[in-house]
């Protein structure tokens, strides 16, 4: 069995249904928690200097272009960092501190590190260096620009190359094996947002999948099974240098749990996942799937978004856990995909994720199951309302049915697995990510509340009428608890 058969396998095993979440057995053991953040005991984060907001309407940086030519300075660094990876705010409680980020995460677990290669940033001294995100600054990890060593087969790594990799007991203690995915998730959501920060600060960005996996590792000091690379982000423009053979780093790190656990399925599929040369590395960027037709419909009626900053969607953001059930128009809801939808320029064709709506509360638009069909509106699939049926998707969750609408982000998985071998896993999940991490910044740039859902995945896929697998889905409505995205709606109708 291939890399992508297992892949595939691996997706089928880990697929929620009623009866897989009764009899799973599983439970959280509190003793065994994981640490949220990585620790290096031997070394400081240095700090990381302030940085100016934009003042970029952050539905202008969504859907802004990622070619853009400023330069990446400490400070630009700085601001992009923090708002892709970084602490937000501390909530202190009678059971410690509590570190809300930047970017939505999975039960809030945080399973993602970031990594700095730098070869060109003013004001920061070549090195390879990790982002210490509660100090918000930076540990030293290696002297000297790394950029050639990072196996990318001759793809530009820009002036500075962040990586993130992907800590899988840190999310496997909850999720268990389906964690695997929750991984992809995460980093699809930090994605979201960095290249949203990039765009309204005119920094090139462009997502790299193409790279031999043991030697980004190498060059990162982590072993590829405990924590591993998932996807790196060329930032601005630079010359690379040839490869310097990069020792291996022996740094010491505090236990991420008392008894970190392993998944052996976890691991295979991790193994499926894996370019190791550069020749795999360069198919990889040659393959490309093959185009599936989209049907056009009429185009919504158009409607004006907030201008609010992308410092303060960012700022604003967080997981909603009650809406109102009060609706909102479906132009604006339209308005927020057709930017979630736009794409992302990586080193492989990508794909846009299908959406799939359950709306039922979307004004002007009857309530009912649709297919969204970015720059062309609401493809009717069945009429209907459905918020019960969609709440019981959502695992029976209360939010699935008190949204406006449910969306689920869909991909043509055998297609991504055929043309891109098992690294089609990856790009699928990411590329569903990263659009629900913008429908994340425009949901929460309209002043409405939303979060991340999981859900019974093959009933998702007979509700809806299709072949494609829910990647990830999302919920929007009208904030029912949190007072200062109640009244800032309020102040966006003129209330």
């Amino acid at each position: 069995m291939g890399p992508a058969e297992r892949l595939r396998a691996y997706h089928g095993r880990t697929k929620h249904s009623p009866q897989s979440i009764r009899t799973s057995g599983h439970f959280l053991d509190w003793d065994n928690e994981p640490a949220r953040f990585k620790e290096y005991l031997d070394l400081k984060a240095e700090p990381l200097p302030p940085f100016r907001d934009s003042g970029v309407a952050a539905h202008a940086a969504v859907a802004g272009s990622p070619d853009g030519d400023g330069a990446v300075d400490i400070e630009v660094l700085s601001h992009l960092l923090f708002h892709a990876a970084g602490v937000s705010r501390t909530l202190r409680t009678p059971m410690g501190e509590f570190h809300f980020r930047t970017y939505a995460s999975a039960g809030a677990l945080y399973p993602i590190e970031a990594y700095v290669v730098a070869g060109g940033v003013h004001g920061l001294e070549e090195g390879v260096y990790h982002y210490a995100p509660r100090r918000h600054g930076l540990h030293l990890l290696r002297s000297g620009d790394r950029r050639g060593d990072l196996g990318l087969a001759g793809a530009d790594p820009g002036s500075v190359c962040l990586i993130l990799t992907g800590i899988p007991w840190r999310t496997a203690w909850k999720y268990a094996t389906r964690g695997f995915r929750h991984l992809y998730w995460d980093a699809g959501m930090m994605l979201a947002n960095l290249l949203a920060a990039a765009a309204a600060r005119g920094v090139a960005a462009r997502v790299l999948l193409g790279f031999v996996d043991e030697a980004v590792e190498r060059v990162l000091g982590v072993d590829g099974r405990t924590e591993f690379a998932l996807c790196a982000v060329a930032l601005g423009e630079g010359a690379v240098g040839p490869p310097t053979d990069a020792p291996a780093l022996d740094l010491a790190v505090a236990p991420l749990s008392p008894r970190p656990l392993s998944d052996p399925e976890i691991e295979a599929a991790r193994e499926a996942v894996r370019l190791r040369t550069e020749d795999e590395v360069r198919a990889f960027r040659q393959a490309r799937p093959e185009p599936g037709g989209e049907p056009r419909v009429e185009l919504p009626t158009g409607h004006e978004l907030s201008d609010d900053p992308l410092e303060l969607a960012v700022r604003r953001r967080g997981s909603s856990r009650r809406l109102s059930g009060e609706g909102f128009p479906a132009a604006e809801y339209g308005a927020i995909l057709d930017r979630a939808l736009s794409g992302l320029r990586g080193d492989w064709l990508g794909r846009v994720p299908r959406a799939f709506v359950s709306a039922h509360a979307l004004e002007g638009l009857e309530p009912g199951v649709y297919e969204y069909v970015p720059g062309s509106g609401f493809r009717p699939i069945a009429e209907g309302r459905f918020r019960g049926r969609a709440g019981h998707l959502c695992l029976d969750q209360r939010l699935g049915a008190d949204a406006a609408a449910t969306t689920f982000l869909m991909a043509d998985l055998d297609r991504s697995l055929e043309a891109l071998g098992g690294r089609g896993y990856a790009a699928a999940q990411l590329e569903a990510a990263v659009a629900a991490g913008r429908m994340y910044l425009g949901g929460y740039a309209q002043c409405l509340g939303a979060s991340g859902i999981t859900f019974y995945d093959d009933e998702a896929r007979e509700f809806f009428r299709t072949d494609a697998e829910p990647m990830l889905a999302m919920v929007l409505g009208r904030e029912a608890r949190r007072r200062e995205v109640i009244r800032c709606r309020r102040t966006l109708e003129g209330g």
